[in-house]
């Protein structure tokens, strides 16, 4: 851990490396070292000031008045004079009173409950998660080292919207206890809430309750709002790094944020009784379900106004009657947005309703710099979920929000999707003719007009709907060609297919024509999305498509392909062919592209497509061990050496 100490406003790098989590803890809250004869006004890395160093005592450590940042720390001063090296996000502000126990612990008063809320040492919690039989742990914590922050600020780039805002704010990030993964592998990011939110109005409009924070009111109107909207906490960003997505740390960001907020979060004088997360990407990766969330509606967007506010705003300049002025931050964006609009309709000889109606509906007509420039005026209304964090909270929603009834999906007889019968795949091949050739052969007593090799024999298999089957063996035991047969055989419904040049598959077919689909390439010029596009998805059926493949991250859904990972690409084409809707699945070299974690991803997708859609699904690899433990494949084939194998249920 890197640290500094403060000497007459000069931050002096200190390590504090091999030092425990708890020895950290307890340096936050000690009290300082006595005077230094260089200079008497020097303070502990984490202690106050050494001038207040006598009071021990429970009592008031005074007022926030100053707060100084320095990378991953921050200083405060309270009017008493007192200082103290806190973590960069620690939930403090200005003017907010503190008080301190006899242990040196700072804690912050709240207004309503007179309660107290611990600000001294990180939070942290732990979970694991198990990957093919190994587990891991996952550590989501406050932050509080350089190397940690700067991790962090890396991910954030990662999400589309790399600007934290002006709001109180408190990033937990997540680490991994693995040498292949970076110091930062996800983060969640808790801050204060927005005044107004349409859908969180009508589950609040009613009498509410809680005791346990000394909060009541009887409808949400205006003056509610303004009272306790400090009273509920929102998820402004969730971002697992691209590399782990699909192995459930979403879902542990979305706890770890209501236990931090629970204990932690406060605001105002008020802490929290409901959490909130807005984003688009719910609606097609509704990842808090997981979490305990609830879905209450969608914001309401600008829509209906966009067109009205645009015009009164515009006449009055046309009249010269000048822009209003005060009003806030809503009226500071829309007169931004009004002068913006008359400099592009002027350019382009547009009307203001032409030009809304490209923004809203069809923004494939703008330019790239017109988009850049206007896309942020139209807000699509986005979907809205919410937790309740004491005891009355989720009461209230449990009553106020329906439940979400899921059918149970009827159990799907099995039906044979492959089913083929005393199959062989030959080689045959003529030797070469030249003077070299011809001596190996007579050297080796190879002499012949055309060799032939059986390279696999009478092998019988079956695979159902909803089956997975798995095929491993060493290299050159013909994995690739009978993956390239069974596709053939059961699309063609042919007893003897050609697999290439002088390679021949013949077998007895038991199983219907079906629609099958082998994994590509990607074309390397497209988009993802438009890939999808072409393939006749709509937007949100592509965009459940690629996340549950692991592609979540926005960037990734517009840039072309050849720009992506290995990984990436490979992911890509998984979900391009499960795209086709097909009834039969063939993947070779099945994951050896991809490191353990985005195995995880990749197979538990596989699995849930077999079980849900009763996709069959076929797969070929070398490493059996890498993937097995997660794929669950319900039938095992180990091709031999000699065309040999064994064929079977796990």
């Amino acid at each position: 851990m890197i640290g500094y100490s403060c000497s007459t406003g000069d931050w002096r790098q200190q390590s504090n490396v091999g030092k425990s989590f708890s020895t950290r803890c307890a340096e936050e809250i000690k009290m300082p070292l006595k005077k230094t004869q260089k200079n008497n006004s020097s303070v502990n890395l984490r202690g106050v000031s050494s001038r207040n160093c006598t009071s021990s005592h429970d009592g008031s450590w005074g007022k926030i008045i100053r707060k100084t940042v320095r990378n991953h720390q921050i200083k405060i001063t309270s009017d008493k004079g007192e200082e103290r090296i806190l973590r960069r996000f620690a939930l403090v502000g200005m003017g907010e009173s503190i008080s301190r126990k006899k242990n040196g612990w700072l804690y912050v008063k709240t207004a309503k409950t007179k309660s107290e809320v611990l600000i001294s040492g990180a939070w942290s919690k732990q979970w694991k998660i198990k990957i093919s039989n190994k587990s891991f742990r996952v550590l989501v914590k406050e932050i509080e080292t350089l190397e940690e922050l700067l991790g962090y600020e890396s991910l954030t780039r990662c999400h589309y919207r790399n600007g934290a805002g002006a709001a109180r704010r408190a990033p937990l990030i997540a680490k991994i206890n693995s040498p292949d993964l970076p110091e930062v592998v996800g983060f969640v990011e808790i801050a204060s809430c927005f005044l107004v939110n349409v859908a969180r109005k009508k589950v609040l409009d009613t009498a509410f309750r809680d005791d346990s924070r000394n909060i009541q009111w009887d409808r949400w109107d205006l003056d509610t709002a303004k009272n306790y909207t400090n009273a509920i906490v929102r998820i402004s960003r969730c971002v697992v790094f691209p590399e782990v997505r699909g192995i459930g740390l979403a879902r542990i960001l979305a706890e770890a944020a209501v236990h931090f907020a629970e204990k932690r979060w406060h605001i105002g004088g008020l802490q929290p009784v409901f959490m909130e997360i807005t984003a688009e990407m719910l609606r097609y990766w509704p990842f808090v379900k997981q979490s305990g969330f609830v879905s209450v509606g969608e914001t309401e967007g600008n829509g209906s106004r966009l067109v009205k506010s645009m015009d009164y705003l515009l006449k009055r300049m046309q009249n010269n009657a000048g822009l209003p002025q005060g009003g806030g931050g809503i009226l500071s964006m829309y007169r931004s947005h009004a002068e913006l609009l008359t400099e592009v309709m002027k350019d382009r000889k547009i009307s203001l309703r032409k030009m809304i109606g490209r923004i809203k509906k069809s923004p494939e007509k703008l330019s790239a710099g017109d988009w850049v420039q206007l896309h942020h005026l139209y807000r699509h209304p986005k979907p809205v979920y919410m937790i309740g964090l004491t005891s009355s909270a989720r009461k209230h929603l449990r009553q106020i929000v329906p439940y979400e009834l899921v059918a149970e999906r009827p159990k799907q007889k099995i039906k044979s999707l492959v089913k083929l019968g005393e199959m062989e795949i030959r080689a045959s091949a003529r030797p070469d003719s030249s003077r070299e050739a011809r001596q190996i052969q007579e050297a080796f007593g190879i002499v012949a007009k055309e060799f032939t090799n059986v390279i696999i024999k009478e092998l019988n298999m079956d695979v159902g709907s909803g089956e997975i089957a798995l095929i491993t063996g060493a290299s050159g035991t013909g994995k690739s060609l009978l993956l390239r047969a069974i596709a053939r055989h059961v699309r063609e419904q042919k007893r003897s297919v050609s697999l290439k040049k002088g390679i021949t598959s013949v077998g007895n077919i038991g199983s219907p024509r079906v629609k099958v689909a082998v994994p590509v390439p990607p074309p390397r010029a497209k988009s993802p999305i438009a890939l999808l596009a072409e393939r006749g998805l709509a937007l949100e059926e592509s965009l459940k498509l690629l996340a549950s493949a692991g592609l979540a991250e926005a960037q990734l859904f517009v840039r072309p392909s050849d720009t992506l990972s290995t990984g990436q690409r490979y992911r890509l084409s998984l979900a391009l062919a499960l795209a086709k809707n097909p009834k039969l699945l063939v993947v070779d070299e099945f994951c050896e592209s991809l490191d353990k974690f985005s195995t995880v991803a990749v197979c538990r997708r596989l699995r849930k497509e077999a079980t849900r859609n009763g996709t069959a699904i076929v797969v070929a690899t070398v490493d059996y061990s890498k993937v097995s433990t997660e794929l669950k494949p319900d039938k095992i084939l180990r091709l031999l050496p000699d065309a040999h194998h064994k064929w079977g249920r796990k």
